[in-house]
């Protein structure tokens, strides 16, 4: 729930305002009230509101022209429009003014509770997605103005490197030039990974095919080269529509996850189990790590949230491999506890042919 958050109640009947003030503020919200459109926008002034209730018809100024005037003075305001006397126009004409939704009274409590808070989840969803798109346009930017000086900075190291007569430790000063100019290459790559929204290039794949390729990929990382990968055998289909690349993407940064969270245990396995139920296709990453606290386990898709040490981690992983899962129509999950092991599960959809596509793809 949204608790705490302000909601604005604009109704010229004070039976209506003392309503919703009682039931939300019950709730948990924090409810202020006004009697017309006028009283709500001063009100509005003098403090933040994330959503507002108000009546279409009252004085001295209507609900739409309110609507209008809360959504000028700040665009990330929720409004819920309620009424008596609603038509299908009117609902249409609040909708393309900026509502959320339109109501008509007498409205039931337990419904418009369920509505405000999918009004404020939107608005959530909304400031961050904003945010991360200004994030994704600073990395983008950051990320190719890095790009040409490291490549000169790694290719010079590497060519003095070569230069005969060099002392041991000159030759070891270059060669960790070299390493930590790799590695912050690899942050670049992310960076602009996470801030590219181009939608996946589709085809008929093999999905065991991209995980085979995933796997190979893993063994050139220190930690994933000592895990004991262990796949049983699926007699489900593999082929779906999807991005080869970008589903490669994924399946590395799982395995190679997993392998470093097991850094530290006396068994070190990775169960890689696909399955198909009801049109799904499920890919379960089982290991035997050191598992994940309830704590982390909520900010873990988080851009730029990461556990590892400082250095080792760039915190955009599990945020890039969601969006890839995401724009093949499918999700990601994770299940941990401390001292349990971890296992991830990427669910797609199993369709070959674009016209059976999720509408994301499209």
């Amino acid at each position: 729930m949204n608790s705490r958050a302000r909601i604005l109640v604009v109704d010229d009947e004070r039976g209506i305002r003392d309503l919703l003030c009682c039931e939300l503020g019950d709730r948990g919200f924090e409810v202020v009230s006004a009697e017309d459109g006028e009283q709500a926008l001063r009100k509005a002034a003098e403090g933040n509101f994330q959503l507002a209730i108000s009546d279409v018809r009252m004085p001295k100024r209507d609900g739409l022209e309110t609507l209008k005037a809360l959504k000028e003075a700040d665009p990330h305001i929720e409004v819920i429009l309620a009424t008596g006397h609603g038509t299908m126009e009117a609902a249409i004409t609040a909708m393309r003014k900026g509502a959320y939704d339109f109501v008509l009274k007498p409205f039931d409590i337990e419904e418009l509770s369920l509505l405000v808070e999918k009004a404020l989840e939107r608005r959530e969803l909304l400031i961050h997605s904003e945010r991360l798109n200004a994030v994704g346009m600073i990395a983008a930017g950051v990320a190719h103005e890095l790009n040409n000086p490291l490549t000169g900075i790694m290719g010079l190291a590497q060519f003095l490197g070569a230069e005969p007569g060099l002392s041991p430790q000159s030759k070891d000063d270059l060669a960790a030039i070299v390493e930590q100019g790799k590695r912050c290459t690899r942050i670049v790559s992310d960076l602009l990974l996470f801030a590219r929204r181009s939608p996946p290039k589709l085809e008929v794949i093999d999905v065991d095919a991209a995980l085979d390729a995933a796997l190979r990929f893993a063994r050139y990382d220190g930690e994933a080269a000592r895990v004991t990968v262990v796949r049983p055998a699926s007699k489900a289909a593999s082929r779906i529509l999807g991005d080869a690349v970008g589903l490669q993407q994924v399946f590395l940064n799982l395995i190679v996850n997993a392998a470093h969270a097991m850094a530290s245990s006396p068994v070190r396995r990775l169960e890689i189990e696909r399955i198909e139920a009801e049109r799904r296709m499920l890919l379960r990453f089982k290991d035997t790590g050191e598992g994940i606290s309830e704590e982390n386990l909520q900010r873990l898709f988080t851009p730029f949230f990461t556990t590892k040490p400082s250095g080792k981690g760039t915190g955009l992983g599990l945020s890039i491999c969601r969006r890839i899962v995401g724009q093949h129509g499918g999700e990601i999950r994770v299940e941990s506890r401390p001292g349990s092991g971890t296992t991830f599960t990427v669910e797609l959809p199993c369709t070959d042919t674009i016209a059976e596509a999720p509408c994301r793809l499209q």
